[in-house]
């Protein structure tokens, strides 16, 4: 069975009881003026469905998918407008779902509850740097230096702040100090990068399932090689908003933001993606010269993938780009970079934070 876009596999189910439409065709608070909500209750089902816009046909399409064996990625209930609580896919929830007294416990030395923190905090943190720094090696020595900092500074922290805007905010400054202030200027132009796409594809290659892991590979890496293009400003504003999903009002909080002057750094960075992944990604604007079967070839020959170290779980392109198909070009941005997965920070990097917390003492039975 194909894994549809913003579902991800999981060993257990997720009853959402409210009523739920898709992190990308929510009803947004980031000044985009899109507004897609499912209707609670219709006088007529045949008036309910004119009114509806093919963006909210394609989310309750999903609902008719939902199986034993998947959930939603993202969702957020219109009716309260906060996000599912069950929903660990969703990064700043992850976050936000920790007990001011775990925190507590953790901040006087408890050795179970720094391990509650790490476990929760990696994949978040580890995601931010992942998508700011764009490699593994720098994106997990990056995570490490955020881990460290947040546990060794809990007695700064303040309960009357939320724990998750609080750490993140730690979290982003390490990122932009780390190694000179490498995450906060653009690694490359717009331009360099729709010149690199053009770089010897192969025009007689075909799309076929068995590559399905490595068509995946090559997108994933194609889409976070062009957040570098932003500068570290505006990569961190998408990052936040759209990947780890904090709403607008904690985004600006965690970079010092006025929400109106966050809000113009994301809409500037989705439209600076949107307009690149429209013009040159066929999985993002069907037609497009730029295949990732294309480019595949060149990529495992240049040592830029590894066939034998794929991030990877989930071959689901041809299913994503179907589901994108329906979307406008802005959802379509969105629904690219929320498709990939969210990976965990490999446990022999955690066991090291864990190992230096037990040297410095910070940790006790």
């Amino acid at each position: 069975m194909s894994v549809p876009l913003g579902f991800e596999p999981s060993s257990r189910s997720s009853a959402v009881t409210d009523i739920t439409v898709h992190a990308g065709c929510r009803a947004r608070d980031d000044g985009s003026g899109q507004h897609y909500a499912a209707q609670a209750q219709a006088g007529s089902a045949g008036r309910a469905e004119r009114r509806r816009g093919p963006t909210e046909r394609f989310c309750r399409e999903f609902c008719s998918e939902r199986r034993h064996a998947l959930r939603w990625r993202q969702t957020i209930s219109v009716t309260t407008r906060r996000r599912d609580q069950s929903n660990y896919a969703c990064l700043a929830t992850s976050i936000e779902q920790l007990s001011l007294d775990v925190i507590e416990r953790a901040s006087a030395g408890e050795r179970e509850a720094i391990d509650r923190l790490l476990r929760v905090m990696q994949r978040p943190f580890y995601n931010l740097a992942l998508r700011m720094l764009g490699n593994r090696s720098a994106a997990e020595d990056a995570t490490q230096e955020c881990l460290l900092r947040v546990i060794t500074h809990l007695s700064q922290y303040r309960s009357e702040a939320k724990f998750a805007t609080w750490a993140t905010r730690v979290a982003v400054n390490v990122l932009f100090d780390y190694r000179s202030g490498l995450a906060r200027e653009a690694r490359m132009t717009f331009q360099t990068f729709s010149e690199m796409l053009r770089e010897s594809p192969d025009e007689t290659a075909t799309e076929r399932p068995e590559d399905a892991l490595l068509l995946k590979q090559a997108k994933t890496q194609c889409s976070r090689a062009l957040l570098q293009c932003l500068d570290g400003n505006h990569r961190m504003a998408f990052v936040l908003g759209e990947i780890l999903e904090f709403d607008a009002s904690d985004a600006s909080e965690i970079l010092g933001l006025q929400p109106a002057t966050y809000r113009k750094q994301l809409s500037r960075a989705r439209a600076e993606l949107t307009a690149v992944l429209s013009r040159e990604c066929s999985v993002h604007s069907a037609g497009r010269a730029c295949a990732c079967h294309r480019r595949v070839g060149f990529a495992i020959k240049s040592g830029r993938m590894d066939p034998a170290q794929l991030e990877v779980r989930i071959g689901d392109l041809a299913s994503l780009r179907t589901r994108l198909a329906v979307l406008d070009a802005d959802h379509r941005t969105l629904g690219m970079y929320q498709g990939d997965e969210t990976p965990d920070l490999r446990d022999q990097v955690l066991n090291s934070v864990r190992d230096v917390l037990f040297q410095m003492g910070t940790a006790t039975n």
